[in-house]
């Protein structure tokens, strides 16, 4: 009898896709890690009392709270949360550590660390390129941008590694007027 309870208590700790759970006590990541999309019920983004916009599950706020917008779309089985956050030119410490504090909640809720990413920096004939792609506008977007911190990292949640949770935290500066954007991006797909 307690070989077999220390059989299933080794079972328990082996992480195999498809049986992927959330590290802590969070309901929403929790349920976006479920391989089960009736979990994902319930998910939604709340205005809070100080005006902005925590995502919640049945009304309980989870890892992303205090978000100036956040956009919630897709079928339910493919849901996407994608919030933000906006500092000023002169709030770079606020933002950083805003950045470390949201990071800090993602990870403590997430099975793995999300990954480091190194900033791309785009050469003038990528940019001519992008121009030629997509348009001025968006060339000027991408000189425009500087990425401060990128972090990813992809869960997948059934074993067939067909459905997965993609997260992302970027914290990018406009050189233009020197504001601050921080946003997280939650999808599933």
């Amino acid at each position: 009898m307690r070989a077999r309870i220390k059989a299933l208590a080794l079972a328990a700790l082996v992480l195999l896709p498809g049986a992927v759970e959330a590290a802590g006590p969070c309901p929403v990541i929790g349920a976006l890690l479920s391989e089960n999309p009736k979990r994902l019920k319930g998910i939604g983004a709340t205005l809070n009392g100080a005006g902005t916009f925590d995502v919640t599950m049945n009304g309980t706020a989870d890892a992303v709270r205090g978000a100036k917008d956040c956009d919630l779309w897709g079928p339910a089985e493919e849901i996407n949360i994608s919030c933000g956050w906006n500092f000023e030119a002169d709030a770079e410490a606020d933002a950083r550590r805003a950045f470390d504090t949201l990071k800090g909640r993602l990870e403590a809720c997430l099975p793995t660390p999300l990954k480091r990413n190194e900033p791309k920096v785009y050469t003038e004939q990528e940019l001519t390129e992008a121009a030629e792609r997509s348009g001025a506008s968006y060339a000027d977007y991408l000189r425009n941008r500087e990425v401060l911190a990128d972090y990813d990292q992809s869960y997948p949640l059934d074993r067939e590694e067909e459905v997965e949770l993609d997260v992302a935290i970027t914290l990018i500066r406009d050189r233009e007027d020197g504001s601050i954007r921080m946003n997280v991006d939650l999808e599933r797909d």
